[in-house]
């Protein structure tokens, strides 16, 4: 591993075909993290009925994918393996500064500050990539290729299993499944649980099977949204704060997404 990586610090010759391999094995690694990230949750959790968008996770692997894939010609292109490292450190620096400032408008140039940490950040990323692609700097063809294999699948997994939604998240989610599966099994004249009051049609109008699906959390660290989907097309929303406090469900989807984004604002 040690001559792997003074390899990538010293200047050697590169064929064309090294930075397609380096392409590849990135382009690799962001497709099955994607998969992995996106499905780690429904592996895990079997017991709670989570919905799948199949359409967006396979997307989001095909752009991480892409990106992956650039990143790694970047890297992998020069024949100066710093040069590569560098180029490469650079653009993953510059692509986690701008996504932080674009949400800012004008104002995200407060953030440029972050920009070396970020590249520097970058250089292990550049590194693997660039061991990626030359198989670990190991002798026999078959060998680079097993070795870069077998690594990019302890990455992916490992990478996609901390993507998985927090622990509060999990607990929304299975308090949401509680709520609807009580609040069915009762009668229909039943008053309805105090989070289902604003949805009075919600007995008539549910059906019987239903997914769930969190919303994105990152702008509100202690509000959970949850979207239930019933099968017959009806669909209610619910958010949980933090602590005690009962969570409030509304008809629609994403009904409370806008309360995120305000709770950011201020």
């Amino acid at each position: 591993m040690l001559q792997a990586i003074r390899k990538i610090i010293l200047p050697a010759a590169r064929s064309g075909r090294a930075g397609w391999r380096t392409a590849a094995a990135a382009g690799a690694l962001g497709v099955l993290y994607a998969l992995v990230a996106g499905l780690a949750d429904r592996v895990l959790l079997p017991d709670v009925a989570l919905r799948t968008d199949w359409r967006a996770l396979l997307q989001a692997a095909l752009w991480t994918g892409a990106a992956m894939a650039a990143l790694g010609a970047m890297v992998g292109a020069p024949e100066q393996r710093a040069l590569g490292v560098l180029a490469g450190a650079l653009a993953t620096g510059l692509w986690f500064t701008a996504r932080g400032a674009m949400p800012l408008g004008w104002g995200g140039f407060v953030l440029l500050w972050t920009f070396i940490p970020s590249v520097t950040l970058g250089v292990p990323l550049a590194v693997l990539l660039r061991l990626l692609g030359g198989g670990f700097g190991l002798a026999q063809r078959s060998r680079r290729a097993a070795a870069s294999g077998v690594a990019i699948l302890l990455l992916a997994g490992t990478a996609g299993y901390m993507a998985r939604m927090p622990q509060r998240a999990v607990l929304a989610l299975r308090n949401t499944q509680a709520l609807v599966r009580d609040t069915l099994a009762q009668p229909a004249a039943a008053a309805l649980p105090m989070a289902l009051r604003s949805a009075a049609d919600f007995r008539t109008a549910a059906g019987t099977n239903f997914a769930l699906e969190q919303y994105p959390a990152a702008t509100a660290p202690d509000a959970i949204g949850v979207n239930v989907h019933f099968d017959n097309g009806y669909a209610i929303s619910c958010l949980f704060g933090s602590g005690s406090v009962p969570p409030l469900c509304q008809p629609g989807l994403d009904a409370f997404r806008s309360a995120f984004s305000s709770s950011a604002a201020n």
